[in-house]
């Protein structure tokens, strides 16, 4: 099982309180989507890794509000990360990114804790309005 440093994220998520505007994580081997992700959060400050490993750091470093998280990749796919980033952050938002319409997988990653998942190719106001239930629901808290 991969494994996040409960400490670690424990004093970087402090600072997840005080933010004007959220932070996404966008974590995509394709460049290209990458970059379609990055141009509908504009709303957003945006960190993007291409592997599951940098996923790992990049969570850990930044406690984002919402990561966009695909399913698969080439080292590590989304499904294992998933427990790993929900095991340390209880407020985690996760939303999938998926090429593949495979149910068990989608209903397994919801198990785990994700939010949802948007099929790829995707559209930008699907991405945003991830971000405003996100936020918004940060913000009822």
């Amino acid at each position: 099982m991969i494994e996040i440093d409960p400490i670690v994220f424990a004093n970087s998520a402090r600072n997840r309180a005080n933010r004007a505007r959220p932070v996404a994580l966008t974590v995509e081997d394709d460049v290209f989507s990458q970059r379609l992700i990055k141009k509908a959060l504009s709303a957003c400050e945006c960190v993007a890794v291409e592997n599951g490993r940098d996923a790992i750091t990049a969570y850990a470093l930044n406690a984002p509000d919402i990561i966009f998280l695909d399913l698969e990749m080439p080292d590590i796919n989304g499904i294992d990360i998933l427990p790993a980033i929900t095991s340390v952050d209880k407020d985690a938002f996760v939303v999938m990114l998926t090429a593949h319409t495979d149910k068990n997988l989608v209903e397994k990653a919801v198990k785990l804790g994700a939010e949802g998942y948007i099929a790829k190719p995707f559209q930008a106001e699907r991405i945003r309005q991830y971000v405003d239930a996100c936020w918004k629901r940060k913000h009822l808290n």
